[in-house]
C-alpha cells in the first residue's frame, strides 16, 4: 500500500516549510561558555552517552530507508517519482538527526565526560554495526517511526526536566522541538495511510505494536542493563506512552467503520502499557 503522490507531495511540503523556519546552529545557538558539568549526576552522564550512540547510529537509519525507499534503474518510474518526493523529507530528516549526535558529542567533550579519542571509537564501533528495519511494507514503517519518534520526544522532555545543568537543558529543549517535527510528520503520514486505506490499516498497525522495541535494542552492548539507568535519569520513563498517541491518530482519521473495528488495536495498546 501507497499514499497518493499528490498526498504524500503535500505532506513533505508542509513539513519541509515548517522546518525551513524553525532552525537553530549548534555553534551559536547554545551558551557553551554556561557549561557546568560539576551538575550531573553519574546517572545522567550514562543518559547522554546512551541517547549519543542512539542519535548517532544515522548512517544506518538513512541507508535502511533509501533500501526500503529506492531511487535508482531497478524501480520502476513511478516509485522512483515517489520516492523522490519522501527523500526530500528523510534527507532533511536525517541532516537533523545528524545534528543531534554532534552536538551531544561536543556536550561530552566540552563537559570533559570523555576523551576524544575514547568518543569517537565509541561511536565508531556502534555506528559500524548494522541497523536493519524489520518492516517491509510503508505503512508499518511510517508506523514503528511514528512510535519511535513520540517515544524519543517523550525521554527528551523528561530528561529536561529532570537535569539541572544549564546547557544540557538548552540541548534537551532543542532535540524535542526537532523530535516534535518529526513526529508530526510521521502522525500524519500514518493517518492519511488510515484515511487512504480505512480498515487495512489495522492489522499491519496491530503487528508493529505487537513487535515495537526501540533501535539497536539488539545491537548495543548492555542495551537493557543501561536503559534501565537512563530512564532513572529521566524519572520513570515509559515508551510505551507513545502507544497512546497511536489510538488518537486511529480515533482522528479513521471513519466510523474503522474505529468500530479497532477494538483489539486499542485493546492492546491498554494490555501492553497495564504490563
Amino acid at each position: 500500500m501507497r499514499l497518493s503522490q499528490a498526498k504524500i507531495s503535500e505532506l513533505v511540503e508542509k513539513h519541509t516549510q515548517v522546518a525551513d523556519n524553525t532552525t537553530w546552529n549548534r555553534f551559536t545557538s547554545i551558551p557553551w561558555q554556561d557549561l557546568k558539568p560539576e551538575l550531573l549526576s553519574q546517572s545522567e552522564c550514562s543518559a547522554i552517552a546512551f541517547i549519543n550512540v542512539i542519535e548517532d547510529h544515522l548512517p544506518g537509519y538513512f541507508a535502511e530507508y533509501l533500501k526500503r525507499f529506492p531511487i535508482d534503474e531497478n524501480t520502476p518510474l513511478d516509485a522512483c517519482v515517489y520516492n523522490r518526493e519522501l527523500y526530500h523529507f528523510l534527507v532533511r530528516w536525517a541532516q537533523e538527526e545528524d545534528r543531534h549526535a554532534h552536538v551531544l558529542t561536543s556536550y561530552q567533550l566540552r563537559a570533559g565526560l570523555k576523551s576524544a579519542d575514547q568518543l569517537n571509537q565509541e561511536l565508531a564501533q556502534e555506528g559500524r554495526k548494522q541497523f536493519t528495519l524489520q518492516y517491509t511494507e510503508p505503512a508499518q514503517i511510517f508506523t514503528y517511526a511514528f512510535l519511535q519518534e513520540k517515544a524519543t520526544l517523550l525521554y527528551y522532555k523528561l530528561l529536561h526536566n529532570a537535569v539541572q545543568e544549564p546547557v544540557l537543558k538548552i540541548i534537551l529543549r532543542l532535540l524535542v522541538k526537532d523530535e516534535a517535527r518529526h513526529f508530526a510528520f510521521f502522525g500524519a503520514v500514518v493517518g492519511a495511510y488510515i484515511e487512504q486505506f480505512g480498515e487495512r490499516m489495522l492489522p499491519s498497525m496491530q503487528a508493529v505494536l505487537e513487535s515495537f522495541k526501540m533501535p539497536l535494542h539488539n545491537t548495543l552492548q548492555n542495551y537493557w542493563r543501561w536503559s534501565m539507568v537512563i530512564c532513572q535519569a529521566a524519572g520513570g520513563y515509559d515508551h510505551t506512552q507513545a502507544y497512546a498517541d497511536l489510538v488518537r491518530v486511529v480515533n482522528k482519521f479513521a471513519d466510523a467503520s474503522t474505529r468500530a473495528k479497532a477494538a483489539d488495536l486499542i485493546d492492546l495498546v491498554h494490555q501492553i502499557r497495564a504490563i
